[in-house]
């Protein structure tokens, strides 16, 4: 959750999504990635969380949002470390 508002109050997210809106919508979807993304992570094993992910990552692609699947999919890399880092603890 904190990731999703440090993503949301980023400055090149807000300063975007002045000029247009649509960013600010778009920027919502990052906690509910990282949240399926976690999920995923926990039980690699389930189909219908593969599918979840899937649907939500190629959602951004299709309509044309290329550079949030090309940030999400960063945001999910540093997240998996950051997990890493913390269940090694």
């Amino acid at each position: 959750a904190l990731l999703g508002i440090v993503w949301a109050t980023f400055p090149v997210t807000i300063v975007v999504a002045r000029g247009w809106i649509f960013v600010s919508y778009l920027a919502a979807y990052l906690p509910l990635n990282l949240w399926l993304f976690l999920r995923l992570a926990q039980a690699p094993h389930r189909v219908d969380r593969i599918v979840a992910l899937a649907v939500l990552k190629s959602a951004l692609v299709t309509t044309g949002y290329l550079q949030y699947f090309v940030l999400s999919s960063l945001f999910e890399g540093i997240f998996l470390v950051s997990r890493w880092i913390a269940c090694r603890k």
